[in-house]
């Protein structure tokens, strides 16, 4: 008989402080982020930023990712001439592949990342 009273008690404590515990709410997707997460993750395939760049000009969230692609894109020129030197030219060259891709990633994810240094440079562009 105690036994019982006692499960019953630890499962009425248990439900108390279940409900203590703030439920989170289900993120609401802003519908610009929804409708145009493909085309800002063209960004970041070379040339391709000029699609969102110029086509989708009034979605925020696919200029963001337009202007990084271009930073990308330059950094990918100048770096064809880094590139050639053994060992820091090649580092260099996996390093920005790798962020790259992360922020393609991002971008067919619906997440405005800002990446290092990228994002920077990024943010001065003005078109």
């Amino acid at each position: 008989m105690q036994e019982s009273t006692e499960k019953q008690t630890a499962s009425e404590n248990t439900s108390e402080s279940m409900a203590s515990i703030p439920k989170v709410a289900s993120k609401e997707r802003d519908p610009d982020v929804e409708e145009n997460k493909v085309v800002a993750a063209l960004s970041y395939i070379g040339p391709l930023f000029f699609i969102p760049l110029f086509l989708k000009r009034e979605s925020p969230f696919c200029q963001f990712h337009a202007k990084q692609g271009l930073a990308f894109f330059v950094l990918w020129i100048i770096g064809w001439i880094v590139f050639w030197f053994p060992i820091f030219g090649q580092l260099a060259m996996l390093i920005l592949a790798i962020v790259n891709i992360y922020a393609f990633v991002k971008a067919i994810q619906g997440e405005r990342w800002e990446a290092p240094v990228v994002g920077d440079l990024a943010k001065k562009i003005n078109i």
